[in-house]
Order: structure tokens, then C-alpha cells, then sequence
């Protein structure tokens, strides 16, 4: 960075118009000249002062004077930073400032080769330069260059190692030549090398010699001078030659603002993920797979609102579990999960979400749903995952925190996991996974410091909830029904057909009688339970219940279920699709689930542990004593001998880990001596 001052000569720009400073008058005043017209225009020192602040007046060094033993070197060492350039050089330019002052103390302003030829041997000897000193012509040079950039000491940076032949050493039709092998081989999708795009250059070279007489013929490109033309593409338009756009938008992506949220619940992100480990079935402990985990974060406190873990895939049917346990309070935790020392303290209706692009989140039902609780979607860019960042980066550290280290883990990649047998060694049930994801969040992860909040995620969330106020839905019963899915039937005589189910009910007939037959009503229902659905009244704005017609036989049955029965009962059973041979098929099937899973692969486990609905979690449900959820009990003994979780470290998770994994080895340990005597006998008879 130059300095300057007002002084006779010195050249200024104001309002991008080139001034010179002409003189000093008598009333203190400046008289300006313009550089293009000559005009003469008079203001005080105040005004230009004034002007120097917002940028209007600005000071012209005088470049030519400075760049005038080598313009193009001088300027690309002007530009630089002088903390940017090489060590090398800020010392030569360190000692010809030093030299230069020592001159200015010595001489003053009495300049004589003599006396500077002098003052230059006995400062250069001060110094303790070894080589010989600078002529006084020389050091009068770099005076000036100094003095007109206004003591810039990159003027004083030496442009020797610049240097050197600039000619092209190789003819135009090689540059040619080697520039389409560049368009044609290197800048493609298919990513040919600098070695293939030589090649092709040399014989497309080799190509054009052949034509040419002895004494033209052209010489052959190196390896280096391909790489130094490919490189003189920009760095963005190579990628997207190479790797497309996408790709190019991804790697040099700019981060130019971030969203900016003032109190929890402002901005929630949701995001699926496969959890990197196997669990077993709670019964026969043989592997089932990876169950999918759903989670939703405030991007305010970093902390999880809830989540969602099961063997269903990203759907909107687990997108709306997710919301409906971030939503209502967490009083079950304490009861359910004793391990758990901490308590779950939040909860609340956000203003908006922030998902990406999948179908599960582009469906009229979760719009509805939100519209129906006040809350905004977002949507990132497509394949831009950035622009829901915290979210990604959570559901990869409670990857690692929970599901590596464990019997059973997958790893993040086939290199990680090397030779280790993930379904050989798995021991970890639905539920117990279920625990150790409570234990790592509440105990773990709310309680260990942020470093981008510089300070806890539970504390965090204490501190902004002080005076906000927290939605919650009127009535738990009124969230089922908005989180339920949306259609548009016709109401007949014969009722509501959804799903190949018929629902009536008297209230439907009184609606009809209102309303008329055939008429497209709404129609809200849950794909975990079809044993009834919700419709909408649009007199009242009110959901009445109506239940299936065979409530045997939809109570309780997931759409997933029922879609199974039916194409079994049309393969099976010659077609027919009324509610006896869909019962029917129900009970056969379950028998072939329960026996294929003891000897068929790992996908069919997957696809049984579905149909068996395994993994079903609602905690805030009225039925509390569900069938995967832990009995309060039977935790209580795994954990009774256990230390307790007092601190948010690595030994909590060590712990907590430890503690969840504990009951499903113990039977499979129980378990052991049975196998074992059954292997002793059949080879006793074998």
C-alpha cells in the first residue's frame, strides 16, 4: 500500500475525472488542472479532505515513473501484496529501503556522487553485504521509484527473476495441434489424460509431417508444454468439461451468506439416512439389515427436535413420524428409556422446514399438512446439499457416535469395513438401537459444546426459548390427523373406497344425506393403521371418523401389509380379493415370513421385519405398552449394574453404548449352549 500527499504535481482523480495539483494560492486554496481539457478549477485543502473518506478523490502514482525499467515486470510486482511474494525477494527490497534511508540520515538533501558513492560503501559495510555495492546511479534510480509510489516498498521489488527468453519456442501449428488434442481428448467426459492427449498430438503431428518437405517438418511436444496449454483453461471450465456442471458447481461452489435465524424453531432441517449397522431380530437374533433413521434439527440450537428409526424407506409416511415426535413433548424418555439420565426437553410447532428434493417431500400430503400447522417449506437447489449443511453434518456424526465401534457396524465405506462380517457379528436389536440413539442425543450430544455455537445445544435452547413463545397443536388427535396422508373419494352409497378397502358408518350416511351421493370429498388417512380414516366435513371443517367395513381385518394393518396380501392373494388364490381370502392371505403370509426369515438372505429379512411392522415406534401414542417399545423393566435390569451417564465425554458414549448392547449378547450368549448341543448330537448321529 502507497501513501501520498498534496503537493505541486501531485495528480488526483475526483469523480473519476484526472486532475493535477497546479499551485497553491494566496486565500489557501488549490488551483486544479484537468488532464484532458486543461481546465482550471480552484478548491481548499477541506474539500478535497473532505472527499478522500467516501472515495471521491483518490491519488494517481505515477506509474510510469515507477514501472519505467520494466513496465509489464514492475506492474506484476505491484500488485501483489508484499507479505505474498517470495522470501527472496522481500529481502533484496527489505535492504535497498534500508539502504535508502541510511542515505536520507547521512546526506540530507545534498546529493553528490561523490558523497552518495560514500555514504553507499559505508552503509553497504553496516550492512554486512559481502558483495559490492549498488552505483550511485543505480541507488538514484530506485530513489525515485520509492518516492513517486509514495514509499511503496513493493517499488523496490527487483524483477530479475523474471528474466530470461519469452519467445515461443515451438511454431504455431504445434500450439495449434496441441490445443485440439486438448478440446478433443482432455476437455471430454471421458477424462482422457495428459498422456492420452499427447499422443494424440503427436500423431496428429506425425500426421501433418508426412505431408510437409524435410526441412519444414515439425517438432514433437513434450509432456510438460500439453500440461502447461491444458492448464490455461480455467480451473471452473475444465470441470465442467470433465465432469460437467454439477459436478463444477459442487467443488467451487461460493458461500456468499447464510441463513440467519433468531429463536429455536425458526428453521428446522430434515434429512434421512441409513444408520451403518445391522440389527437382529428380538426373537430368533438372526440379521435383518439397516434400519432407516429420519431426524429433524433446529438450525438455531443445533439441537434434535426428534426423529424417526425404522425398516420403511424415505417416504412421506416416515417424514411425518419424524415431525409428529419433534413436535410433541418428550415426557415418555424417563419412563420408557431409564438409562437416559438427562431429559428431552424440546418440542414445539416450527415455522419452517428446510428439505432437498426427494419424493417423499414433494406430495400434496405433506403440504397440506404443513399449511394445516403454520409451517413454511423450504427446498434446497437441486443436488446442492450444502444449503441444509447442518443437518447432513449431524446425521454423519450420529453415524459414527452410535453405529461405529458397535458388534455389527457396516462402516462408512468398503474400505473402512475391509474383511469384517457386519451380519455375522451383529447382536443389536431395533429397540436396543432405539435406546442408544436417546441416550447418545439427550446424555451425548445436547450436552456436549458446539463449536459453531460456543456453547451446548441444551443450554443453547434454554437460553432462546426465554421468552418466545412455543406453538403445540390444540388436540394430539388434531396432529394425527393433519400428519395423516390426503386423497379425494367419491362418497356413494356404498361408502368411502380407498386402498381397495370400503368405510362406512352412520355419520357417512348422514354427510350423503346433506351433501348428496357421489360426491369428491376429502379423505385423510394413515398408511400404519387402515382400520379407519378421516373425513372431511366442509360444511363444519371438521374429520369424522369412519372405520373400515372388516375391522378384523384392517385394525392395526399398514398399507405396506396390505399391499402384500393383495398381490399374494391374486397370485395365491386365483384372484380373489374379497376380505376373506385378503385374511386369509394375511395369516398364510405371516407363516411364510415367520419361516423364511430362519433361512433366506438378508433382503427378504429386510422385507419381513416390514410386513412384521417391526420397528413401529410411537412413544406419545395412548397405547403405551407397544410391543417395540423396552418394558420399563426389563431396561431397568440391564442398566441396574451398569455406571451411570454423569457427563457429556467420550466415556458417556462408551458407556451408553455399552449399556444398550448388553442385553441382546446376554441371550444370544443363553442361546449358545442350546445350539451347541444340537450341533454336538447331529454329529453324534451324522
Amino acid at each position: 500500500m502507497s501513501t501520498a500527499a498534496f503537493i505541486k504535481g501531485c495528480r488526483l482523480k475526483i469523480d473519476d475525472l484526472e486532475f493535477a495539483l497546479v499551485r497553491k494560492l494566496a486565500d489557501g486554496k488549490w488551483q486544479l488542472e484537468a488532464q484532458a481539457t486543461g481546465e482550471l478549477r480552484c478548491m481548499t485543502q477541506e474539500e478535497l479532505l473532505e472527499g478522500i473518506a467516501p472515495g471521491r478523490v483518490r491519488f494517481i502514482v505515477d506509474e510510469q515513473l515507477v514501472r519505467r525499467d520494466g513496465p509489464a515486470f514492475r506492474k506484476a510486482n505491484l500488485t501483489k501484496q508484499f507479505d505474498l511474494l517470495p522470501d527472496s525477494l522481500k529481502e533484496v527490497a527489505k535492504r535497498r529501503r534500508h539502504l535508502l534511508l541510511a542515505l536520507e540520515k547521512e546526506i540530507g538533501g545534498k546529493w553528490s556522487v561523490k558523497l552518495v558513492q560514500t555514504c553507499i560503501a559505508k552503509v553497504w559495510q553496516q550492512m554486512g553485504e559481502t558483495d559490492a555495492p549498488p552505483h550511485p546511479s543505480t541507488v538514484w534510480r530506485w530513489l525515485r521509484r520509492y518516492q513517486a509510489s509514495g514509499k511503496d516498498i513493493r517499488s523496490l521489488v527487483t524483477a530479475t527473476h523474471r528474466s530470461g527468453n519469452h519467445k515461443k519456442r515451438l511454431p504455431e501449428a504445434v500450439e495449434a495441434k496441441v490445443r485440439e488434442a486438448v478440446d478433443a481428448v482432455y476437455l471430454t467426459t471421458e477424462r482422457g489424460t495428459y498422456r492420452d492427449t499427447l499422443d494424440h498430438a503427436i500423431a496428429e503431428i506425425s500426421r501433418e509431417n508426412r505431408l510437409r518437405l524435410k526441412s519444414d517438418q515439425l517438432p514433437l511436444p513434450g509432456l510438460d508444454y500439453v500440461k502447461r496449454i491444458a492448464r490455461e483453461t480455467p480451473p471452473f471450465d475444465r470441470e465442467v468439461a470433465r465432469y460437467g456442471r454439477p459436478a463444477a458447481e459442487r467443488r467451487f461452489r461460493c458461500v456468499v451468506g447464510h441463513p440467519v435465524t433468531k429463536s429455536p424453531l425458526g428453521r428446522v432441517e430434515i434429512d434421512h439416512t441409513r444408520i451403518d449397522v445391522f440389527v437382529v431380530d428380538d426373537e430368533t437374533f438372526l440379521p435383518l439389515g439397516r434400519p432407516w433413521l429420519t431426524i429433524c434439527i433446529d438450525a438455531h440450537t443445533r439441537v434434535i427436535l426428534g426423529f424417526h428409526l425404522g425398516f420403511d424407506p424415505p417416504s412421506y409416511s416416515t417424514v411425518a413420524r419424524a415431525l409428529k415426535h419433534a413436535i410433541l413433548p418428550k415426557t415418555y424418555v424417563s419412563t420408557l428409556y431409564p438409562s437416559v439420565k438427562g431429559t428431552w426437553d424440546m418440542y414445539g410447532v416450527m415455522d419452517s422446514i428446510v428439505v432437498d428434493n426427494g419424493p417423499e417431500f414433494h406430495s400434496e400430503s405433506l403440504e397440506a399438512s404443513c399449511y394445516s400447522l403454520g409451517i413454511d417449506i423450504q427446498y434446497c437447489p437441486r443436488k446442492q446439499p450444502w444449503y441444509k449443511g447442518i443437518v447432513e453434518r449431524t446425521l454423519g456424526t450420529l453415524n459414527r457416535g452410535v453405529a461405529h465401534g458397535v458388534p455389527g457396524t457396516t462402516f462408512s465405506n468398503i474400505l473402512e469395513k475391509a474383511e469384517y462380517d457386519a451380519a455375522k457379528h451383529a447382536t443389536i436389536t431395533l429397540r436396543t438401537l432405539r435406546e442408544m440413539i436417546h441416550v447418545w442425543i439427550v446424555d451425548y450430544y445436547h450436552q456436549r459444546p458446539h463449536k459453531g455455537l460456543r456453547d451446548t445445544p441444551a443450554h443453547a435452547w434454554k437460553v432462546g426459548i426465554e421468552g418466545t413463545i412455543i406453538r403445540l397443536p390444540t388436540d394430539p388427535k388434531d396432529l394425527d390427523v393433519a400428519l395423516c396422508k390426503i386423497a379425494t373419494r367419491r362418497l356413494t352409497h356404498k361408502g368411502i373406497e380407498i386402498n381397495n378397502l370400503y368405510y362406512n358408518s352412520l355419520d357417512a350416511r348422514d354427510l350423503m344425506y346433506r351433501l348428496g351421493d357421489d360426491k369428491a370429498l376429502t379423505v385423510r388417512y394413515d398408511d400404519e393403521d387402515l382400520g379407519h380414516i378421516q373425513l372431511l366435513d366442509p360444511d363444519s371443517n371438521e374429520h369424522i371418523e369412519i372405520p373400515a367395513l372388516d375391522r378384523d381385518y384392517a385394525k392395526g394393518l399398514t398399507l405396506y401389509q396390505h399391499q402384500v396380501c393383495r398381490r399374494f392373494a391374486q397370485r395365491e388364490l386365483q384372484g380373489r380379493t374379497n376380505v376373506a381370502s385378503l385374511a386369509e392371505a394375511k395369516r398364510r403370509i405371516q407363516d411364510l415370513v415367520d419361516e423364511d426369515v430362519l433361512r433366506k438372505g438378508k433382503r427378504t429379512r429386510v422385507r419381513g421385519a416390514r410386513f412384521r411392522n417391526i420397528g413401529k415406534d410411537d412413544p406419545h401414542a395412548a397405547d403405551s405398552d407397544n410391543q417395540t417399545l423396552a418394558p420399563a423393566g426389563d431396561i431397568q435390569k440391564r442398566t441396574a449394574s451398569t455406571p451411570s451417564v454423569s457427563a457429556p465425554s467420550r466415556v458417556v458414549v462408551a458407556t451408553a453404548l455399552r449399556v444398550a448392547s448388553d442385553l441382546p449378547v446376554r441371550r444370544v450368549q443363553r442361546a449358545a449352549p442350546d445350539a451347541q448341543a444340537k450341533s454336538t448330537n447331529g454329529g453324534a448321529t451324522a
